[in-house]
């Protein structure tokens, strides 16, 4: 199984305007990711586009596509990011786990949740400790 450099990201926004140090504007991420996406897209595409088609139900469409895409759907940039990643999304290489969400996806599997509603990918190293 792959490393979760899909959500990696993601893992750590989970509000519209609280997550990011006051010095960076949550506006500036999708530009940067465009500029990333025109050096090298492959490192855009696992970093960042394929994580924002799965927030928007769209597949392999670029940055401009995901922001036009999501001005039809009536989102915002900083709402498509606080979208919580969920177990089961499948990137073109598997899940994409981060080591505690897989740890906690392992524990899961195993039935240490039994009857609670767990979603593994929320969980941070500091969740396991």
């Amino acid at each position: 199984m792959p490393y979760g450099f899909h959500n990696f990201m993601f893992g750590w926004i989970d509000t519209e305007d609280k997550s990011f140090p006051p010095t960076i504007d949550i506006n500036f991420v999708a530009p940067l990711f465009a500029l990333v996406e025109s050096i090298s897209p492959v490192s855009a595409v696992g970093v960042f586009t394929e994580a924002i088609n799965k927030r928007l139900n769209t597949t392999n469409l670029t940055v401009a596509e995901l922001g036009v895409e999501a001005y039809k759907q009536n989102k915002t940039w900083p709402e498509l990011y606080a979208i919580v990643e969920q177990d089961g999304w499948w990137y073109p290489d598997g899940y994409s786990y981060v080591c505690s969400s897989f740890v906690v996806a392992m524990w899961k599997a195993g039935g240490l949740f039994e009857g609670l509603d767990i979603n593994a990918v929320e969980f941070t190293p500091r969740d396991l400790y």
